[in-house]
């Protein structure tokens, strides 16, 4: 009778797509309209990581001019950080490109502190393995700059570490 300690394979995917349904659903109240057209990217990021640098490339392409809040950050910034752990110099590249252009439109430095400290030590080994030293200034002076601007700015700053 071990089988019947093992869910049968329909209902495996019956769950599979109320899990999509629910991960949808809430990334619909993100409330950020940059974001709105990618909801369905982002969700399925969360269940193939093969999706990621097709979403990155989407995201990088985006331009973003709303406020970034908490819940977007929380959505964002796991598919971030596996961005930047992508073998592709490509998707790190992009990557970049999208944490600078999020920083800049995160306006609440606790938010900024929570949410984006994860993001510091990727960006920073970006810049510092780049090919060519301009791209690796370049890569810190426009994103990382940015980050530690937030993060001082908030009551959690604890000095890098």
């Amino acid at each position: 009778m071990l089988w019947n300690h093992f869910a049968p394979p329909t209902r495996f995917l019956q769950v599979a797509s109320a899990a999509v349904k629910c991960a949808t659903s809430l990334c619909t109240t993100l409330a950020n309209p940059d974001l709105a057209p990618h909801i369905p990217a982002l969700v399925k990021c969360m269940s193939n990581p093969d999706a990621v640098p097709a979403c990155i490339k989407a995201l990088s392409s985006t331009t973003f001019v709303a406020e970034v809040t908490a819940p977007a950050l929380a959505v964002l910034v796991p598919l971030l950080l596996r961005a930047l752990n992508d073998r592709s110099m490509e998707v790190q590249r992009r990557t970049v490109v999208v944490i600078d252009n999020l920083v800049k439109l995160v306006r609440n430095p606790v938010v900024a502190a929570r949410y984006l400290s994860p993001l510091v030590m990727g960006v920073e080994k970006i810049a510092q393995g780049a090919a060519f030293p301009e791209v690796g200034y370049t890569l810190f002076t426009a994103c990382f700059a940015n980050l530690i601007v937030h993060l001082r700015g908030s009551s959690l700053w604890t000095n890098g570490t």
